[in-house]
């Protein structure tokens, strides 16, 4: 029996199920409790109060006490901070062969049991069972002390753990007596320098840089090299009592080994002070190597970017933990990240879209709708420098350019690469699989990809290139005429077979050109490529990321798809999804924190958690079918649909990340999991170190006395509070609670009861403070407070769209539209809209906020004050309220500013859009609070030379709909003292700021170039119908005569020169068409009804008139001032000529599409020395020797 606790004497137990070593955790209130792996957190201890005739409780140290819902079979076990139900009996367990163990049941009914709901298994539930029913033990019970955890917490702070390690207990070496490293030959010595750096600036020791002898001596840490040492990445450690001495055969065994020695001094290199630091090391032999050779991490880059230094923190925590490959996902759907020089609108159109996916929290999803991904992408300098970075730290790059689907990005650059080259497509906002896919019937499309490989194999010196291969689906190839010439002229059997087809010829241009190997998802080798494959054996042997399960229902897999990849003889990287997906909860919805770090992609119910990866066997399957040599390794894979920011990436990928690195490195056999969780613990602060952010659900709280605890809580307060800003507590309340600190940290001991009853009302005032209103006149922002993980919107801005809505943008804008005022009215306030004069109005429940220009609603501010389960006051977070029937807390009818989601579909790729309406959600944390925060005009000033900058660089000069140059001009003019004001950080006030707030509106609405103006010379035209039922039809000059022919778009080419026109604009306005066949001019004799347009050597002046209805767009080509133009005939099989006719019909009207193919006419003007910034193409400001086309500060492009 377990011993009772009393006020005096508190003990602390584990209920641990005897079958399954699972014990009872509950973590939070009003839950249920739940079977977990014995770790030793509050949520698992458990103390014992009461007696056998009164019942007992069980109360664990997080404050949770157990009862049932109700005290019959299948009640369940649930924890609160009391309850009625709450008391039980511990009796004998009478199961046979657990009669030593115990059950708890509850005391009004000893016929049940705590029983493992379901079986053993850690996340189910508890659930009451009858006693005389359990055959398996799943009823038994032991009472664990915590000494039972004793063992694994002085382990070595190893992660991954060493496949063989000796310790020798009380022995150590004292770092302070090394004096010495050496570098067994000289491509070692960068990376031995960088170790002893290292432990100079953290430990002051200098170690000074020597070649290796044969053995260590005194004071040495030594590299040695040992060719007896078997594999690359294989090493030995020693540590005597005297010195150091890591061997290896390869750089990467020696990059292993101080990795190790760097883990060892983990109490050496983070101490919390000075004086906690641990100056030795304990005496050790190791001899380890790596169970898979490829430990990976896969990182998304095209839904959401992350730039060079992100991408090296990654790189950097990776390599300490000896993980030694990185999976690039560079492209997708949602955006285009990697330059390749030949194809420059990838970057220029391809990376950015209109809006992100922020969060699927909500139905509907969470958008921002503000641009994003302008200049997020690498150039190839870029990729050089961090593959170099990677391969210093034993890292391989496996870049990834995922095709034929998961395309649309290179769509939206380059329509002639899809299946419907006259459509336009747009950079996805939306997650999801798009059908439009490459046309991989194309042969351009072929050389486009392999242009694309070429750039990517040069700058990625690894074995391996990644196709995609994923979710394409092949509606569009069954519909396209080239992809079925592909099918027949290649045997295929289908466009199921054309992918195959795509990886195989692109598999075998690779090896053959830079002998490169290629790696390709599991769909790769669905059950309707096999006879492809069949065909085709031991000609490729792609590396298969096994992702599916495989026997998943669905079909498209008769096995597991690792084994069914080992069966063709392709080797597998493990990572499939309900495991090793990062982008999914690091814990179940009833262990989140209300403010968790970030939610995943994939909702509450999809849960990887720490303890789920490192119990995975990534083997298991293929060692079931004696096939464990295919399978090449494992990896983690983190996509970012909604993944915002950087410390967004960083808290999915922390602590997980180390239970991926040690189930690539121990044999499963080997694998402990309490023993990982205590080694664990002791790499927080390596996380703190390096500046992470990371999940903390397994990690050990640091134990605080009461007092403490409220000394930190306040602090944490005041740290966060802005005093006397709208929202915070006032100055005076600040400086008591500030007061009340001090005298707490000054109190003796023996003072604390009273020092905790001090702080405890001095923290009960402070919340309970009036907080500070905004005053009349002044201008302010509305910033969301909403930290809730399923709708974490914090940070983003109120504004007027236009006077329709009001709504937010998701990213900091510092817009003019973001700007508001207040005005006393009726007991509370009146908000007005600075950029269109008009105020917020709540009219209608559950209904968006609207403008009206007077006699708006008022409204109140008021602290947020109801909790958030812990959380009960953030400084400055405040609730906007109706004051009209009013209530602090939510009676389901008050109308308060409440960001929410309408509308949206995915499957047209149309993102929902925000509004804020009138909803009574006033809980702290959630999308009903905000902080509102004065403007700072400066910034705003800054941020409004961004804006037009970002116009300015969207300029396509001569193109119908752009802003003219004229305008452009004007613009920079205007905003020359600005850009002063900026650069010398001046003070600028708000009627400074809105000056320039007008000339930007006043550039917004110049007129622009009209489709008349936006005609050039420098390159030649079709001229192609432009009636809905004849746009094949184009104009040819043959034999004299403008006739009709049929010409698919787009004409790239000048090999057919007769369909190619020459538009010279003169004077006055008209234009002269020159064929390029033969320089010849088109032209009529007489403008009258039936002419023929014909050829001659004399020009003739066309007047081009553009018009728009609402079924018909297009040129009119008139000769000259009369009412006839070219017509194309109604039937162009019959009448083989193109004539004029009154221009009052679809016949009439003409594209004039341009090519690629130049005239030599209108080049642009040679460089010539210009003030200000220039800027290339991709809107990237230019170096003073940059070559090729820049655009100057007057907006004009000018070639170096």
């Amino acid at each position: 029996m377990p011993k009772v606790s009393t006020a005096q004497e508190v003990h602390w137990y584990l209920l641990k199920f005897t079958n399954s070593g699972l014990v009872v955790e509950a973590s939070k209130a009003n839950s249920g409790a739940r079977l977990a792996a014995m770790t030793g957190v509050d949520a698992q201890l458990w103390k014992v109060e009461g007696s056998a005739a009164e019942g007992y409780t069980f109360t664990n140290k997080a404050g949770l006490q157990l009862y049932v819902t109700n005290t019959q079979e299948k009640g369940m076990v649930e924890a609160a901070k009391q309850h009625a139900n709450n008391k039980f009996s511990i009796l004998p367990c009478k199961t046979a062969n657990f009669t030593s163990s115990f059950e708890i049941h509850p005391k009004a009914n000893t016929q049940v049991g705590f029983n493992q709901w379901g079986g053993a298994g850690a996340g189910h539930p508890i659930g009451l069972w009858g006693s005389s029913k359990d055959r398996e033990g799943n009823n038994a019970l032991t009472f664990e002390t915590t000494a039972a955890l004793d063992v694994y917490k002085n382990l070595p702070p190893l992660v991954p753990y060493p496949q063989n390690i000796n310790i020798q207990e009380g022995k150590n070496l004292d770092l302070r007596n090394l004096k010495v490293i050496t570098s067994p030959v000289d491509s070692l010595k960068g990376m031995v320098h960088e170790f002893a750096e290292e432990v100079k600036s953290r430990l002051g020791l200098t170690l000074s840089l020597q070649s290796s002898p044969s053995a260590a001596a005194d004071g040495m840490v030594a590299l040695i090299t040992d060719k007896s040492v078997a594999g690359a990445e294989a090493y030995t450690l020693s540590i005597t009592e005297k010195h150091i001495e890591i061997k290896a055969s390869h750089r990467a065994g020696f990059f292993y080994g101080l990795q190790t020695l760097r883990q060892l001094m983990t109490k050496a290199f983070y101490p919390k002070n000075g004086a906690q630091r641990v100056w030795t090391l304990p005496v050790l032999d190791i001899k380890d190597k790596p169970l898979l050779s490829y430990r990976g991490y896969m990182l998304d880059i095209a839904r959401h970017f992350f730039d060079k230094t992100e991408v090296k923190r990654i790189l950097d925590i990776m390599s300490f933990y000896k993980m030694n490959r990185l999976h690039w996902h560079l492209t997708d759907d949602q955006g285009w990240r990697i330059e390749i020089p030949e194809y420059p609108k990838l970057t220029q159109v391809g990376s950015r879209r209109k809006g992100s996916f922020v969060s699927d929290g909500t139905d509907p999803h969470f958008f921002d709708d503000t641009e994003y991904g302008r200049g997020m992408y690498y150039t190839l300098d870029d990729l050089r420098e961090i593959v170099a970075y990677a391969a210093e730290r034993n890292i391989e790059i496996i870049p990834e350019i995922d095709m034929p689907g998961h395309m649309v990005a290179a769509l939206a650059a380059y329509p002639e690469l899809s299946c419907y080259p006259n459509r336009t497509y747009k950079v996805r906002v939306t997650a999801g699989i798009s059908k439009d896919v490459l046309n991989i019937g194309d042969d351009k499309v072929i050389d486009f990809l392999k242009t694309v490989l070429d750039n990517v194999a040069k700058v990625f010196p690894g074995r391996y290139i990644h196709l995609g291969g994923d979710e394409c689906p092949t509606d569009r190839w069954k519909e396209n005429a080239l992809c079925q010439q592909r099918i027949k002229d290649n045997k295929l059997n289908g466009v199921g077979e054309l992918q195959p087809w795509l990886v195989h010829e692109l598999a075998v241009y690779l090896k053959k050109k830079y002998n490169k190997d290629i790696v390709a998802w599991d769909e790769l080798i669905e059950t309707k490529t096999d006879n492809y494959w069949n065909r085709h054996k031991g000609e490729v042997s792609p590396l298969i990321m096994a992702w599916n399960l495989g026997r998943d229902g669905t079909g498209r897999w008769t096995d597991w798809t690792d084994i069914l990849a080992a069966s063709k003889g392709f080797h597998t990287v493990i990572v499939p999804y309900n495991v090793l997906y990062l982008d999914w909860m690091q814990v179940t919805a009833d262990q989140a924190d209300v403010n968790e770090g970030y939610r995943g992609g994939w909702g509450d119910g999809s849960v990887n958690s720490v303890e789920k990866i490192y119990n995975f066997d990534p083997l298991a399957r293929l060692r079931s079918v004696g096939k464990t040599e295919f399978g090449l390794g494992v990896q983690g894979n983190m996509w970012t649909e909604t993944t915002n920011n950087n410390a967004e990436l960083e808290y999915q990928l922390l602590p997980r990340l180390l239970a991926i690195s040690e189930i690539g490195w121990l044999p499963n056999n080997q694998k402990d999991w309490l023993s990982f969780f205590y080694r664990l613990q002791q790499h927080s602060v390596v996380f703190e170190d390096r500046k992470m952010t990371y999940a903390k659900h397994f990690f050990l709280k640091e134990s605080k006395t009461p007092l403490q605890e409220k000394v930190d809580e306040a602090e944490k307060l005041l740290a966060d509070t802005r005093a006397g800003e709208v929202g915070y507590a006032p100055k005076a309340t600040c400086d008591a609670l500030a007061n009340a600190v001090t005298a707490a940290k000054a109190a003796a001991a023996t003072e604390e009861a009273q020092q905790l009853e001090a702080m405890t009302q001095a923290l009960a005032a402070f919340k309970a403070a009036p907080i500070t209103q905004p005053v009349a006149g002044k201008v302010y922002r509305l910033i969301s407070a909403s930290t809730y993980y399923k709708a974490k919107y914090a940070g983003a801005t109120l504004y007027a769209d236009g006077t329709t809505a009001v709504r937010v943008h998701y990213t900091d804008q510092q817009a003019p539209e973001e700007l508001f005022t207040f005005v006393e009215a009726n007991g509370g306030w009146i908000m007005q809209s600075v950029h269109n004069k008009q105020e917020v109005t709540i009219s209608s429940y559950n209904q968006p906020l609207r403008f009206v220009k007077k006699n708006a609603t008022p409204i109140r501010i008021d602290r947020a004050a109801v909790p958030a389960q812990q959380y009960d006051y953030v400084p400055g977070a405040v609730v906007l309220s109706k004051v009209q029937g009013y209530n602090a807390t939510a009676t389901g009818n008050v109308g308060r500013f409440y960001i929410k989601s309408f509308g949206g579909n995915r499957n047209n790729d149309e993102p929902s859009e925000n509004k804020v309406v009138a909803f009574d959600q006033p809980t702290l944390c959630h999308p009903g609070t905000w902080y509102i925060v004065e403007a700072d005009f400066q910034k705003m000033l800054a941020a409004l030379l961004k804006r037009c900058d970002h116009a300015i660089e969207d300029v396509v000069p001569n193109e119908e709909g752009q802003h003219t140059q004229v305008a452009i001009q004007q613009l920079q003019k205007d905003l020359a003292p600005a850009r002063d004001l900026v650069a010398k950080q001046a003070a600028v006030s708000q009627e400074v700021y809105e000056t320039y707030v007008k000339a930007y509106e006043k550039f917004l609405a110049a007129p622009k170039t009209t489709a008349v103006e936006a005609l050039t010379s420098n390159h030649y035209y079709v001229i192609r119908s432009a009636h809905p039922q004849m746009t094949g039809y184009v104009a040819q000059l043959k034999d004299g005569l403008v006739v009709p022919t049929k010409v698919e778009a787009p004409v790239t080419t000048d090999e057919n020169p007769t369909i190619l026109w020459q538009l010279i604009r003169q004077e006055d306005g008209n234009f002269v068409l020159v064929n390029k066949a033969e320089k010849k001019y088109a032209v009529v004799r007489n403008a009258s009804a039936g002419e023929s347009i014909v050829e001659n050597s004399t020009p003739y002046a066309w007047q081009l008139r553009y018009r728009k209805t609402n079924e018909i767009s297009g040129f009119l080509i008139m000769a000259g001032t009369s009412n006839y133009g070219w017509y194309l005939p109604s039937n162009p099989v019959a009448t083989t000529r193109v004539s004029l006719r009154i221009a009052n019909q679809w016949n009439n009207y003409w594209k004039l599409e341009p090519t690629a193919v130049p005239t030599g006419l209108d080049r642009s003007p040679l460089f010539q020395e210009a003030t200000g910034t220039t800027y290339d193409l991709s809107g990237r400001v230019a170096t003073p020797h940059q070559r090729g086309v820049v655009i100057d500060a007057a907006g004009h492009k000018q070639v170096r």
